[in-house]
């Protein structure tokens, strides 16, 4: 990250580098929280899930994942969220 964002961001204001720093950061940790959530190794053509960044993706405004991935995630999280979870002792609820 610093190799890419370091000469960029060095005109920057402190405060204005660290925002734009964590903004690029994030944008990074949340496309691979999309391949672990959605349990993927794919990637798209474009938003968040397209394979590698450039710097203005890192920067700009807007970045976000394509109507594609976002239908994915909504899946993913019904199927997971309609299985039974096992209580601690490895149990399925008793409806207790």
């Amino acid at each position: 990250m610093n190799r890419t964002l370091g000469a960029p961001l060095s005109a920057e204001a402190g405060a204005r580098r660290d925002f734009l720093y964590g903004r690029a950061l994030a944008r990074v940790l949340a496309h691979e929280l999309y391949h672990m959530i959605v349990g993927t190794r794919d990637h798209t053509g474009d938003g968040v899930s397209k394979p590698c960044f450039a710097l203005r993706d890192l920067l700009a405004e807007r970045f976000e994942f394509e109507p594609a991935v976002l239908a994915k995630f909504r899946q993913t999280v019904l199927e997971r969220t309609a299985e039974p979870i096992a209580d601690v002792a490895g149990e399925p609820p008793s409806g207790r």
